[in-house]
């Protein structure tokens, strides 16, 4: 009987242990493992508002770990959580100085998030954190998600008007077989993958062009135009 209880003791605790979830703050869930892209270090299209959910019966203390990075140092990315904001982070570094208390059934404040402002050098800079829970004394309790913030500057991408005024005139971004387009300078054409892999490199001369994409797998690719001069604009395309 002894024993009975005290498995039933040791399950109770156990559900107790506060389970938390992350959204953006439209909703849309941040799961274990996910890799969040960006394209810009504009505020208003880079950054990652969050909400922590906390879904468990008693409140509960949460911690945000920088547990990695890749073509970064950590220089220009805020990370905000509770009431510190802090300009810069590092790996294996923990933020806040202090856990934030959500209390049960609630959630944080409305102006956290994670933003990299720091264009690097080109490459694409992953940034990895880990939300974490502890208990007073510091120790890690219920569970933990895990995502990577990731900036690639290769998906970035223009409006046809400024396709237009650099000289490239698209027939349409939906293709099947060829990319049809029409260039008023000669120009150089870079396809990439969403992954920023170089598929295409091209040289286009003024007049009517077809490139052939008819080997390229369906999905979503971006068309990469520089001149010269200094110029240059990209768009999304959508192979069928």
């Amino acid at each position: 009987m002894k024993k009975f209880v005290y498995l039933v003791f040791i399950f109770a605790a156990t559900a107790l242990q506060a389970q938390i979830t992350v959204t953006k703050h439209d909703g849309t869930p941040i799961t274990d493992n996910q890799v969040i892209t960006v394209t810009s270090t504009a505020f208003n299209q880079a950054a990652l508002e969050y909400y922590v959910h906390n879904n468990g019966a008693t409140s509960t203390r949460v911690l945000i770990e920088c547990t990695g990075m890749t073509n970064a140092d950590g220089t220009g990315f805020e990370l905000c959580f509770g009431n510190e904001c802090l300009a810069a982070v590092a790996v294996g570094e923990i933020y806040p100085s202090a856990p934030v208390t959500i209390p049960a059934g609630g959630s944080n404040g409305n102006f956290d998030h994670f933003y990299n402002s720091n264009p690097g050098n080109g490459q694409i800079m992953d940034f990895v954190f880990r939300f974490y829970q502890v208990d007073l004394g510091g120790n890690e309790v219920g569970n933990s998600i895990t995502f990577t913030y990731r900036y690639n500057p290769n998906l970035a991408v223009n409006s046809f008007t400024a396709l237009q005024a650099m000289g490239v005139q698209l027939q349409s971004t939906t293709i099947t077989n060829a990319l049809d387009l029409t260039i008023t300078k000669t120009m150089q054409l870079e396809l990439v993958d969403v992954n920023g892999k170089t598929l295409r490199n091209s040289t286009l001369t003024t007049g009517e062009q077809s490139i052939d994409v008819s080997q390229l797998s369906a999905g979503v690719y971006v068309a990469k135009f520089s001149t010269t001069d200094g110029a240059s604009s990209s768009i999304k395309v959508l192979k069928n």
